[in-house]
């Protein structure tokens, strides 16, 4: 019946395509996420059969529909998006996907990184994981009673960080704080790093360590960078969290995991929730530190940025030690230079 298949671009630009495409993916229990690229197959009558989308080195979207499960273009079409993305440099191609699509990438040579009960992270190529938890292994240091670890956006950071990193630091042997690394924050990733590792000083058993693509990145946990509590939120955290006890806490030694209390924001606080569910049962502890309070308010990066918004330097820099200053200062003087205008 799908002897003469040909693989269709869908520019979701084209409101018919988008329509047909949410159409489909809603038939197969899925919904359409961000992709630059989506590709389908259809039948003789029009109807998409099989279907996925590419954003940056992802595959998303995934679907196949059942008369279509036997007929080997799912692994087409995949090969297809694997091909673009290794033409754009991808040395590792990721995918998020069902668990019953699991065999489908396993036989083209992907590896499950993590998994949820609705979803699972796979990734194929010679980089990836591994190397970045070469580097993990590469940073630790002896902990014959297990390590902790926190792992921490700082955009920027601030004296609640550093309390935090204090209360967890007291107990371990060693304490890794691991940096969120992305740049859709007011801070860019090097920014942070920096902010962490000026901040961290001092701590002769703290390690800073770099971040990845494999915590809290908007490839395992996007929504964090959204703010929005949806029904997807609880799958990219356990996915998250799933990653980081398979492959991250085995790398460094560790064997507790420390987080600041959320008394404000909610996503922040499903998060340690599920935190205190999943990661016990991987041997690892979760323990909870109560926030630095200051004037009856936690101190957090979120009052940093709305004073800085507020055009009060002053009660930013209350918030933050003196290693952060700078950054802010910079900041300010960014916002401050007035934009030039084209004739």
């Amino acid at each position: 019946m799908y002897g003469n298949f040909e693989i269709c671009d869908m520019p979701l630009s084209l409101k018919s395509n988008r329509t047909r495409v949410e159409r489909f993916l809603a038939d197969n229990g899925l919904r359409l996420e961000d992709v630059d690229y989506y590709a389908a197959v259809t039948d003789d009558d029009g109807n998409i059969i099989v279907g996925g989308g590419l954003q940056g080195n992802v595959i998303k979207c995934i679907a196949v529909s059942e008369a279509a499960r036997e007929t080997g273009l799912s692994n087409k079409l995949i090969s297809r998006l694997i091909g673009m993305a290794t033409q754009q440099g991808a040395d590792t191609v990721k995918v998020f996907t069902k668990p019953e699509n699991s065999a489908i990438f396993q036989s083209m040579g992907f590896r499950i990184l993590a998994q949820a009960p609705f979803a699972i992270l796979l990734e194929n190529g010679v980089k990836g994981i591994s190397t970045y938890t070469s580097y993990l292994r590469s940073m630790r240091g002896d902990s014959p009673d297990g390590a902790t670890a926190i792992v921490m956006n700082a955009n920027p950071f601030t004296l609640g960080h550093r309390y935090l990193v204090e209360q967890a630091a007291a107990p371990a042997s060693t304490l890794y704080v691991i940096a969120v690394r992305e740049d859709r924050s007011t801070f860019s990733y090097s920014e942070r790093l920096a902010m962490i590792q000026a901040g961290c000083k001092g701590l002769d058993n703290v390690v800073v360590v770099e971040g990845s693509d494999y915590a809290i990145s908007e490839l395992t946990f996007p929504t964090y960078f959204l703010k929005q509590v949806t029904d997807a939120t609880d799958t990219h955290i356990t996915l998250d969290l799933d990653l980081f006890a398979r492959h991250i806490a085995p790398a460094l030694g560790v064997t507790t995991r420390v987080v600041g209390s959320e008394p404000i924001d909610a996503l922040t606080a499903r998060y340690n929730e599920l935190m205190q569910e999943l990661l016990p049962s991987h041997g690892i502890a979760v323990k909870t530190v109560d926030r630095l309070m200051q004037d009856g308010q936690p101190v957090s990066a979120s009052r940093v940025r709305q004073a800085l918004a507020d055009g009060s330097l002053s009660q930013a820099a209350a918030l933050v030690p003196a290693t952060t200053l700078p950054y802010l200062i910079a900041l300010v003087l960014i916002i401050a230079v007035p934009q030039k205008h084209e004739e």
